[in-house]
């Protein structure tokens, strides 16, 4: 569960600035706040500002965080430093989340210089509502140091974790939370008391969810779930699209205006993700693609053979289906965010910037 955001020397943000979820006195919607005794966090919350006020920085901000951790610095970052002092340059960049984990409280972050693509630090750190702290792990990358202070308790574990920071000691261009969740299953079995390193990773990848204007948010995944129709058609009525019933129809490659070289790689993919358990139970396997041209695609790999399919909606007439593509922007927008309103993925956090683009009253 997300509580709060700190980042520093980042894009229009020079100063350290704070995002908080952290509610306060309230008197009346008490259902918008969630309690568990110790912390009140806010449900939902929602930036306001005038253009260039930084709104959509701070979206960027904490995107780029998730993806450096998920996986390395993103292209074009070494500019990404605040330029209104010319001496921001040399300065590291401050991330730091403080996250709800299994009713525990966390900090993890890292600081990097920008500019020259160098992690400097990394820490992760247990909270308490006293404000005592209990330090997990830190890096410091510049003097080539690590602390776990005696944090786990069994020797194998800690040695194991030691000889896994040791090999990446001097090395910038890595987290050790990133570097601990690429083929270590075999090590969360065998030591399960470091679980700690392997949900943290997780939550930034299935639990915090950003999103930018010109994504879509949703993946459609949920048009594949028949359990769900009568939700699907009502969420979507509700929002007066005149949508009134969806069908998803089988197409032909040359129906479809997605690169020759990007079929051949989504084939390659399905068929990569083969296993012959797969082909004994007739297990379907899937990608979902909505393409620059608002096409939206099924690429469904079933006994080795490949459907390609696509939603159209119905908007009264039970004989007349349309694509995406000749929906109204607006339409394709709630299309996308109604996935919100849908994913029971449990304290989940969407993160989203101009929620309300192409959105009319």
């Amino acid at each position: 569960m997300f509580i709060r955001f700190t980042v520093e020397n980042f894009l229009s943000f020079e100063k350290m600035q704070e995002f908080s979820m952290i509610g306060g006195k309230t008197r009346n919607k008490n259902s918008h706040v969630y309690n568990d005794g110790k912390l009140k966090l806010l449900k939902f919350s929602a930036i306001y500002g005038a253009n260039a006020s930084g709104k959509s920085n701070l979206v960027s901000a904490i995107g780029f965080a998730r993806n450096t951790i998920l996986d390395k610095l993103p292209k074009l970052h070494t500019n990404k430093y605040n330029k209104c002092d010319i001496e921001n340059k040399n300065k590291k960049t401050y991330f730091d989340f403080e996250i709800k984990i299994d009713n525990k409280y966390y900090s993890y972050g890292y600081e990097v210089i920008l500019n020259e693509s160098r992690i400097i630090s990394e820490w992760l750190i247990e909270l308490f509502p006293s404000n005592k702290e209990n330090l997990i792990f830190s890096r410091n990358i510049e003097e080539g140091t690590f602390d776990f202070n005696n944090y786990f308790k069994n020797k194998s574990t800690m040695e194991r974790l030691k000889i896994y920071a040791e090999d990446i000691k001097d090395d910038s261009s890595i987290l050790l939370l990133h570097l601990m969740n690429q083929n270590k299953d075999n090590f969360y079995k065998d030591n399960s008391e470091a679980i700690i390193l392997k949900k943290m990773f997780d939550w930034f990848k299935y639990k915090l969810d950003v999103n930018y204007p010109d994504r879509a948010i949703s993946d459609y995944s949920y048009f594949m779930t028949k359990d769900n129709i009568d939700e699907i058609i009502k969420a979507i009525s509700s929002f007066k699209t005149g949508i009134t019933n969806f069908n998803i129809v089988n197409i032909t490659p040359e129906n479809i205006s997605i690169p020759k070289k990007v079929l051949d790689d989504i084939i390659s993919k399905l068929e990569d993700n083969k296993t012959s358990q797969d082909i004994k139970i007739g297990k379907e396997r899937s990608i979902l693609l909505k393409s620059s041209n608002k096409e939206f695609i099924i690429f469904e790999m079933k006994d080795s053979k490949l459907e390609i399919k696509t939603v159209q909606f119905n908007h009264g007439n039970d004989d007349i289906f349309f694509n995406l593509s000749e929906e109204s922007n607006g339409t394709i927008r709630i299309l996308n965010l109604i996935e919100i309103l849908l994913d029971n993925t449990e304290e989940k956090m969407y993160i989203i910037d101009e929620i309300d683009a192409y959105i009319h009253n």
